[in-house]
């Protein structure tokens, strides 16, 4: 979380503001995990009042120290009211009258009028620190609050705040590396950058871009903690939680999709926002549909379908859906494809139809009404496919992956054969890759299972197979990420990896990988770097097992070999390029160990602390039910930065399993001395 401190700098009316700040407000905010301060940490060459605008607008939390009438304060105060809503926090310093000489100085000490409503917090300037425990209650509270407290926001109930983005742009350089990423479909690398946006005054820019590229390479599951973050910042954040509930529901949370949505609706104004919550509150109920039938027996499925009442709600909440916007033609399909199913299968079985009903005049005048319905959707989304794919289609429409087989499957619900359909979904594997027809098979086997347009959709089936269409694969059981010392070098004073010492550690990996296979049933991957020492030890013994594995190099091979390969042993080089005969074009970090501009506000940042995120993001994007980490590590810190003891916190931290070969027990190594 992000804050930003207005107040008078100095001592003022015999105020140490400074003193404030250090003793209270300072470590009110570190309490509840909040960073920033005030226009005085600004130390880049430009326009410090852009800057202060970016750093008030953008941060999640202002507290505004209003114990004097400082113009700048109340300057920097107003703009906050009139661009945020929410989360701008009042203090003030309390009076005595003995301390106001005149008349004239009591009503300079006085709260202006036009704040003279609003509640404040006080706190003693003589002993600021008195009231640290109940300033730090107060800021927790309100960092997670949803009430406005804008005065401007109140009177204007219709006004609507900035988003983040509008004030704190991301740098050039990381825009061009996310738009690099998601074209070559790195899914990897743009998890890294998520990582790396974290801290940076424009996180949330940073976060919501390589967010969104993730979803537009398929990889909604990878992009879920950066939505969460996103969400941390701003429940109510519509992007995020409209992101998170289509995440949710492709993990199998229905609840969780669910109350993201929820969030969401209380955001969402326009038509097309509004249309697509509540189309993803009807996917949410399709699947519950789903869910009810997809178990039962062949001869049972077709009965339990209709029985269902999720049938009807997710066929009416797509179509209020639709309705919200005519211009959203993905809820409009899917209440057409519902229609056409609900109107065949009660047709077959009208009695079971009609059992869901008071009597059956009331059944029939339901059914007459979806039979009217799927006429006037079919109706609509053909102007609406027609204008997308005529010669006057729109920019956005032109952008669109999903529109040439949503035209497809609209076309095979309306059309009197396959033929027309099956050019569609041909053109459109063809234009966007197969993938874009993952979801239309999914809905083909569907009808197929209900027997729903049977001679239409085996037609269609046919002709994707043909096309040679991979199904998702399968998700991957454990990966297995390998960090660890690389071999002494001769005359080191604190021994960690003596060459002596390998056939130690190559059965210590041998065992801890063997232990691993026994456990997994499932695709089993191994990922680490190209380093003489544990990283290629651990390579060749899982090429030894039959693991699969991936050697990821943090450098070009001539760079990386001088700097992580070339040892005492000659041996280590030829080892390295036997790897890489095996891993031919592995992938690489960067060109050279020069980090990108943007990079440059992380303090004591480096290639190597650079090169763990990429690894473990790497094991991340392979998206495991299992997630291990074997360390071939002494215990000791680090001496250099990006080393084991890093990559071993940052794994804890995600939650993963670590198997730590503990090399002082293992080579008998006294601790060495902490450098």
């Amino acid at each position: 979380m992000r804050a930003f401190i207005i107040r008078p700098f100095g001592t003022r009316s015999g105020i140490d503001f400074e003193q404030v700040e250090k003793a209270l407000i300072g470590p009110a905010l570190k309490s509840i995990g909040a960073e920033g301060g005030t226009t005085s940490e600004i130390m880049e060459a430009g326009n410090i009042r852009i800057d202060m605008f970016q750093l008030l607008l953008a941060a999640d939390l202002v507290i505004a120290d209003i114990s004097t009438n400082n113009p700048n304060a109340f300057y920097e105060l107003g703009i906050r009211h009139a661009l945020q809503e929410k989360r701008t926090f009042l203090i003030r310093a309390k009076t005595r009258p003995s301390q106001i000489a005149t008349e004239e100085a009591r009503k300079n000490e006085e709260v202006p009028f036009d704040l003279k409503t609003d509640r404040y917090f006080e706190y003693d300037p003589a002993d600021p620190g008195k009231s640290l425990e109940k300033l730090t209650e107060a800021l927790r509270e309100t960092a997670v609050s949803e009430r406005q407290d804008s005065p401007v926001f109140l009177l204007l109930p219709d006004l609507k705040p900035q988003a983040r983005e509008r004030f704190t742009p991301v740098p050039l350089s990381f825009g061009d590396e996310a738009q690099r990423a998601e074209k070559n479909n790195d899914p990897a690398k743009l998890t890294l950058l998520c990582l790396e946006a974290q801290g940076a005054s424009w996180e949330a820019t940073g976060l919501r871009l390589a967010g969104r590229a993730l979803l537009l390479i398929n990889h909604a599951r990878t992009s879920k903690t950066a939505w969460e973050f996103l969400l941390n910042l701003d429940e109510l954040d519509l992007e995020a939680n409209v992101n998170l509930g289509n995440i949710y529901q492709r993990l199998g949370d229905l609840t969780a999709s669910d109350q993201a949505l929820e969030r969401g609706a209380q955001r969402a104004a326009s038509p097309a926002e509004l249309a697509e919550v509540h189309s993803q509150m009807g996917r949410n109920k399709k699947d519950r549909w789903t869910k009810a039938w997809s178990q039962e027996k062949p001869q049972d499925k077709v009965i339990s379908a209709i029985k269902s009442p999720w049938l009807v709600e997710a066929y009416e909440q797509y179509f209020a859906a639709y309705r919200q916007d005519l211009d959203s033609y993905y809820p409009g399909l899917n209440a057409l494809a519902l229609a056409v199913i609900i109107v065949e299968l009660a047709s077959k079985h009208l009695d079971v139809w009609n059992g869901n009903f008071a009597d059956d005049t009331e059944a029939q005048m339901k059914l007459n009404e979806i039979k009217k319905r799927r006429d006037q959707l079919a109706s609509c989304l053909q102007l609406r496919f027609d204008s997308a794919l005529g010669s006057n289609a729109s920019e956005a429409d032109k952008r669109d992956k999903w529109l040439l087989s949503s035209a497809g499957d609209h076309s095979l619900l309306t059309a009197a054969n396959a033929s027309r359909a099956q050019f569609l979904y041909r053109k459109a594997a063809e234009t966007w890759g197969a993938f874009v027809l993952d979801s239309v098979i999914r809905q083909l086997k569907l009808f197929e299972e209900l027997g729903v347009l049977r001679e239409k959709v085996s037609q269609a089936l046919a002709s994707l197979l043909q096309t040679a269409v991979a199904g998702p694969s399968a998700q991957t059981e454990r990966v297995i990420l390998f960090t660890g010392h690389r071999i002494d070098s001769a005359g080191q004073k604190a021994p960690r990896f003596p060459q002596s010492k390998e056939p130690l550690a190559r059965a210590a990996i041998r065992q801890a990988l063997v232990e691993q296979q026994a456990i997994t049933k499932g695709a089993l991957i191994g990922i680490s770097g190209g380093a003489n020492g544990g990283d290629l030890i651990f390579l060749e013994v899982c090429d030894e097992l039959g693991i699969a594995t991936e050697m990821l190099l943090a450098l070009p091979d001539d760079q990386f070999v001088n700097a992580s390969v070339v040892a005492d042993d000659p041996g280590w080089e030829k080892r390295f390029y036997a790897q890489l005969t095996k891993h031919p074009d592995p992938p690489v970090l960067a060109t050279s160990r020069e980090l990108p501009k943007w990079l440059q506000f992380k303090k004591n940042y480096s290639i190597w602390e650079r090169n763990n995120l990429w690894l473990l993001s790497s094991a991340l994007c392979q998206d495991p039910k299992h997630f291990t980490l074997i360390a071939l590590w002494d215990g000791e810190p680090a001496n250099r930065p990006g080393g084991t003891e890093h990559m071993v916190t940052l794994v804890e931290g995600r939650g993963g399993r670590v198997v730590h070969l503990n090399t002082k027990k293992l080579f008998g190594l006294e601790a060495r001395a902490t450098v």
